[in-house]
Order: structure tokens, then sequence, then C-alpha cells
């Protein structure tokens, strides 16, 4: 019996340790952009040298982000959480990633203040690490406050976000995009946010929906109105096609 209460806290000495450092690499890269803007885009490239083992990320940021690598959507969070507790958020990641060079964009929405979550201080921090990899949120992040994505809307039960595609030359999620003007991020005082903590809800599942069929609108209308036969909590994305 004392053996194997011995090997059940040596694993839970393990875990929780390695959760510990993570916490504190996590608390020292915070960044942020310059501007303080309420809608940032980052993005990083990274060169893989190996064949893709093992990928495991952890990010929090405040209030909400939305992570892209090589232009592919991964995850959006934090998980509902007050600021004296922040959580954050850890994924497997080896599908999204390739050897060779890598491309993350994380979008960060800060300032917003709902009955899903509180206002605080805007940060971004993350840490990516691998088989002969390590990438974390420093001072060579590129960011932008200028792009497509504008402040957001605080509603009660969430956001509302403001999208203008024509304020954008190309789309910054991708892997392509020329980002060589934009800022170099700066830190930020981790401490701000306490110490910070594994997530303790479970992901939310995601799916596509295709249930419902392609809308064509005349060219003249500005505006349109999507109706789901059930009760979602969703992400929209479209294609829209227009003249200049």
């Amino acid at each position: 019996m004392k053996k194997y209460v011995f090997i059940l806290i040596a694993m839970y000495n393990m875990l929780y340790g390695q959760n510990n450092k993570d916490s504190d690499v996590l608390q020292k890269s915070f960044i942020y952009s310059p501007g303080k803007e309420g809608a940032v885009v980052f993005r990083k490239a990274i060169v893989i040298k190996d064949d893709i083992s093992k990928a495991e990320l952890n990010i929090f940021a405040d209030s909400y982000y939305s992570l892209y690598i090589n232009g592919k959507y991964v995850i959006n969070g934090p998980s509902r959480f007050d600021p004296s507790r922040p959580e954050y958020d850890t994924k497997n990641v080896n599908q999204f990633l390739k050897k060779g060079k890598n491309q993350i964009a994380v979008l960060v929405y800060s300032g917003i203040s709902s009955g899903m979550r509180m206002k605080h201080d805007a940060g971004l921090t993350l840490l990516l690490r691998g088989k002969g990899f390590n990438l974390v949120t420093d001072t060579s992040w590129k960011c932008s406050g200028k792009t497509r994505f504008k402040t957001p809307w605080s509603l009660w039960n969430g956001l509302k976000e403001t999208i203008d595609a024509s304020s954008e030359n190309g789309d910054c999620l991708n892997p392509g995009y020329d980002d060589s003007k934009w800022e170099y991020a700066v830190s930020v005082n981790g401490s701000k946010w306490g110490k910070l903590h594994t997530r303790i809800l479970p992901f939310l599942a995601e799916r596509e929906i295709k249930s419902w069929k392609k809308l064509m609108y005349p060219a003249i209308s500005d505006t349109f109105k999507i109706t789901f036969d059930k009760n979602y909590l969703v992400n929209v994305e479209m294609l829209l096609e227009a003249e200049q």
C-alpha cells in the first residue's frame, strides 16, 4: 500500500510541478500593443527543424483571444474568469504545425465588461513547446491595432464584433501576410493578474454547421439576416463578394 501511495504522490508532484513551471513562464511573458487598442492582432513565425511528435500550447489573454496557426483556426478563450483567478488554456496542437516555417497569429479583444467577463488590464501570454522548439510571447512579436478587427462592443451576454475588411490589405491571420510595417509588442507586468491557474472547465464542443442553405442576396442589399433552426453558440465565418 505504501508503494502505491508513494507512486501517486510522485505523479501528482510531477504534474503539479510542471503546471507551476508553465504558470511561471506565462506570468513573465505578458505582452500587448504600444497603442493599447481594444482589438489587436499579434503575429510570430517559428521554424521547426524536426518532424512534429508533440506540441503543447498554453495561452491566456484578457479579455478574449482567437488563435490561428498557419492560417487555420485552432481555439478561442479563455474560460470565464474573475480577474483575481485567471485561468489559461492548454491544448495539443500537433495537427496544426509542420516541419519548417510556421506562422502563429492571435486576435485579442480587451477591455470587455459584461455578464461573462470583468473589465481588466489588456494582455496576452503564450507558451508553445515541443521536441526541439520553444516559443513564448515577448517583444519580438509583431502586432497591430489597425486591422479589419475593430474594438468590440461589450454586451451583457458577451461581445459584438465589428469587422471592416476594406481597412486591411490582405488577411493578417494568414502566413503570407506582410507585417513588416507593424509595431513590436511591449512587455506587460504579469503580476497585475496574480497567479495564473490551469483551466478547470472543459472546452466547449465545436463543430461546423452545414444544415442551413447557401444564402444569396441582391447586390443592392447592405443588410441581411440569418436564422438558425436551433439554439447555437456560434462563430460565423462568411465569404462575401462585392464590387469595389
